[in-house]
């Protein structure tokens, strides 16, 4: 419902807001819960409407897309995915093993450890050259991996791909 608002700041010269929001966004969504746990009790009222929930995604999918990056940047944010990655899992396994039980706390997806992931694989999906990637990689091959992971980003640039040489 929110979304006609928010596109009209979708506009490049609000750029510097719309990172502000994305840092809002990991601030509050990731950052504020592990100092709720682990730190001091924060309210967690304070989350500016915003910013909550998964609307995060919203902007940072749109900053990804509309701000150009240097290969060093880049190679930070997948860095940073693999950090993701690697918290997700060995953090779940450590916080668990201490609880006894499944903790959930860095598998949310607005987790420290996913919205990094989730910037690299968006930042991946940009500058991939698709092209010489499907020149290389057999279709049967696409689906396959479709099938079992991230497929709903590599389904969708096989379409966007074959839009574009439709148009």
């Amino acid at each position: 419902m929110c979304l006609p608002l928010f596109s009209l700041a979708a506009d490049k010269k609000n750029i510097k807001t719309i990172e502000y929001v994305c840092v809002l966004g990991f601030v509050f969504n990731s950052v504020l819960p592990l100092v709720n746990r682990f730190v001091i009790p924060v309210y967690g009222g304070l989350t500016p409407v915003i910013v909550t929930g998964y609307v995060v995604f919203v902007f940072m999918g749109w900053l990804i897309k509309n701000k150009d990056y240097t290969k060093k940047a880049r190679i930070l944010i997948y860095m940073s995915g693999i950090f993701g990655a690697a918290l997700m899992f060995f953090g779940t396994y450590i916080v668990s093993k201490k609880s006894g039980e499944t903790d959930t706390l860095f598998m949310d997806y607005t987790s420290i450890a996913c919205l990094p992931m989730s910037a690299a694989v968006f930042t991946a999906a940009k500058y991939i050259k698709w092209e010489r990637l499907f020149r290389i990689i057999p279709e049967k091959f696409i689906r396959a991996l479709s099938s079992l992971s991230l497929g709903i980003y590599v389904t969708h640039m096989l379409v966007l791909f074959a839009f574009d040489k439709v148009a």
